[in-house]
């Protein structure tokens, strides 16, 4: 048998030399390619003992995550660090769904497709928290009832066709206190900050000894974009579109004529903001107004005791999106946030600004709402 291997091995060696073709390798698929099929399922899904809309995933059973909020579970979506994290809560009142299968679709046929995500679901307990896998539903996160194993007991009713998860086995062992009060869509926490000063000698401006702008004839702070940019962690770029400071979620973009901006978040298109006065370029970096500048980045600033120095401070939010009020309609409706501040201010400037539009809501940096209030 030895021989045999040899001879076999032998033979092939000169076809590698020679340059024969190897198989490709399969590239590796990025967010948002299709990667799967999602089927219509006669299969009843029951959570906590009430039925659950479910589908079929590869052959296994799957729930929306976010359904999970109305079956005793808090669900929270952090979007700076793309994870959803399902919380086992203790005393959160069961609002079951309408549990209809496959909407009149016979079992197997084709209702969506399973894209790839790079979003990373967490199932939490009292004892920490662990990574299941998941799945992107038309942007929705989904996950298979047999993954929520370990976190209690799924059986399999073969003669019912019936899944079923009690979580924790019904016990309460594992569940955690709720991490947000009843009604909140939004918990915002300030996790770290960045301050400096920057002094008014004469005409310039001087962040230590370093130049960071100067004073225009109307006495107007201008700042130096690209040194503000590189204090706060922000990677700059300079292209034909123009000149543009990212960090996390957060882009802006300079038009190229200097005069607006152009406001991106999680790579999408938010908005223009108009500067109250054409930025100027020096040296090959943009110079902005203060007030542009608070604008653009979500800085808070005041001027000191002294007169001559200008303090700034940025604060950098953990935001987590724990969904709407159950049967919220229409495109807007009051909305409760829990905002959390990192260390007392000298700024009257509130911290965060909470908006909502059309079922889709945004908590981003800047000037708004007081914090702590509804």
């Amino acid at each position: 048998m030895a021989q045999k291997q040899w001879i076999v091995s032998a033979a092939l060696l000169p076809l590698l030399w020679t340059g024969s073709p190897t198989p490709m390798l399969k590239a590796e698929p990025q967010v948002g390619d299709v990667v799967g099929m999602v089927l219509s399922t006669d299969i009843r899904a029951l959570v906590n003992g009430q039925p659950i809309p479910s589908m079929n995933i590869g052959g296994y059973t799957a729930v929306a995550a976010e359904d999970l909020r109305r079956y005793g579970f808090e669900v929270a979506w952090s979007p700076q660090s793309r994870t959803l994290t399902i919380y086992e809560t203790l005393d959160k009142k069961l609002h079951p769904l309408p549990a209809a299968q496959g909407k009149g679709q016979p079992a197997g046929a084709v209702v969506g497709q399973v894209l790839h995500t790079d979003i990373r679901a967490l199932y939490s307990t009292d004892y920490g928290g662990s990574t299941i896998p998941s799945y992107n539903i038309n942007g929705r996160t989904a996950v298979l009832m047999n993954d929520l194993q370990p976190f209690g007991d799924v059986t399999w009713d073969a003669g019912e066709r019936v899944i079923r998860f009690e979580a924790q086995g019904g016990a309460g062992a594992g569940k955690i206190p709720r991490p947000v009060a009843d009604g909140t869509a939004f918990s915002v926490t300030a996790a770290a900050e960045e301050r400096f000063t920057v002094d008014v000698r004469g005409l310039g401006l001087y962040a230590a000894e370093e130049s960071a702008g100067y004073l225009s004839q109307e006495g107007v702070p201008m700042l130096d974009a690209g040194l503000l940019a590189e204090r706060l962690g922000y990677t700059v770029t300079r292209s034909a579109a123009g000149w543009s400071a990212a960090k996390g979620l957060h882009r802006f973009e300079l038009t190229p004529d200097l005069v607006s901006a152009r406001i991106y978040w999680d790579g999408m298109p938010t908005g223009t903001y108009a500067m109250t006065q054409p930025a100027q370029m020096l040296e090959d970096r943009p110079h902005a107004g203060l007030h542009d500048l608070v604008q653009l980045f979500g800085l808070a600033c005041w001027w000191s005791e002294e007169g001559r120095r200008l303090e700034l401070l940025w604060a950098d939010y953990a935001v987590r999106d724990y969904g709407l009020p159950a049967g919220a309609q229409g495109a807007s409706l009051p909305v409760r946030a829990a905002v959390a501040d990192y260390a007392p201010r000298r700024s009257e400037l509130p911290p965060v600004v909470l908006s909502l539009e059309a079922y889709a809501s945004t908590a981003t940096q800047g000037i708004g709402v007081p914090a702590g209030e509804p």
